[in-house]
């Protein structure tokens, strides 16, 4: 089994997920499928397959399109999500099959979108399984709670994946791990594995690195989300129950002051998008920045402040605006 990432966007990730003895692949959350199809010729594989993780245009956007370039290509995606262009629901416990060596399995793990599903792969070669866990755990974190509640993201992350072997390796939907680790350090910041962490992926960045995979050992060892059974973390936030703990520390993330998007202008920290924000009409150097909630833009895309978005405190101006449109990311942190 062979996983080559392919980052989309400004900080998607999809994947290749490749049986090396039949070169067939199944591609992840192909949002940017021209990218995806590049890579799969580059390895000389053909995609099978797509496996989208939710129905959110940054990861079901590209399905359409695979759908034109590959005839008959099977796009599965959750019963519970309307993922765009999907030809096969699945469900909790649904086995997929790629090539002769890897099995697939589908673990329906809501609450960041209603019909959310991870997909659990093994092989039968003696290597790690791996998990793809889109929007639901990142490295260091997890989604924000749009179609769901704090006990269901607790079943999701601290009982489904948590469930998995220590050594399964975790591939996320988008490259958070900096500033999701600079969030713990907040939290916790007495855990040296963080520190440790922390430094490693700042390394990995500055090299235009990716951080994934993770392992879903280092996330209970790294993660505060999925830490919340640990009494000390509990305690931190006066939690009487593991599920209260993990309301607070999201709570906690999202009101989180962070700089970033536009230069100088300050946000409540997030993690994903909703899902009608910055929708590919939207990105940097085209007209508008808003998708249906509509923020006020020029014609060159720059802002008129202040604005507001769904879940957010006004953005407050404090910079000068650039002489194009200002560098956005899609789904926030």
């Amino acid at each position: 089994m062979k996983i080559i990432p392919v980052a989309c966007l400004e900080d998607n990730y999809a994947y290749l997920i490749v049986d090396e003895s039949t070169k067939s692949a199944a591609a992840v959350d192909p949002v940017e499928p021209e990218k995806v199809l590049a890579a799969a010729a580059e390895v000389g594989v053909r995609i099978d397959c797509v496996l989208t993780t939710h129905h959110h245009w940054d990861h079901a956007g590209g399905n359409e399109k695979m759908a034109q370039s590959v005839p008959g290509i099977k796009v599965y995606g959750g019963s519970l999500d309307n993922v765009k262009g999907c030809t096969d629901q699945v469900e909790n416990g649904t086995k997929l099959s790629l090539g002769k060596d890897i099995e697939i399995l589908c673990l329906h793990t809501p609450c960041h979108t209603k019909g959310h599903i991870s997909y659990y792969v093994t092989s039968k070669e003696e290597e790690d399984p791996a998990v793809f866990t889109g929007d639901t755990l990142f490295i260091a974190g997890c989604g924000r709670f749009f179609e769901g509640t704090a006990e269901q993201m607790y079943q999701s992350l601290c009982v489904t994946l948590g469930s998995l072997p220590k050594p399964t390796q975790v591939y996320c939907g988008h490259e958070y791990t900096v500033k999701n680790l600079k969030f713990i350090l907040t939290v916790e910041p007495d855990n040296e594995k963080v520190k440790q962490k922390l430094e490693w992926a700042q390394k990995q960045r500055e090299a235009n690195q990716p951080t994934i995979p993770s392992t879903i050992g280092e996330e209970f060892e790294t993660n505060t989300f999925m830490r919340v059974d640990l009494p000390e973390i509990q305690a931190k936030f006066g939690a009487k129950s593991p599920v209260e703990a993990l309301r607070e520390v999201r709570k906690t993330k999202d009101n989180w002051k962070r700089t970033f998007g536009v230069v100088g202008v300050t946000l409540n920290g997030w993690e994903d998008e909703p899902a009608n924000w910055l929708k590919p009409s939207c990105r940097p150097g085209m007209t508008s920045l808003g998708g249906t909630n509509g923020p006020n833009s020029t014609a060159a895309g720059l802002l008129a402040l202040p604005f507001f978005f769904p879940g957010l405190a006004a953005v407050t101006p404090a910079f000068a605006p650039p002489s194009s449109s200002p560098a956005l990311v899609t789904a926030g942190f």
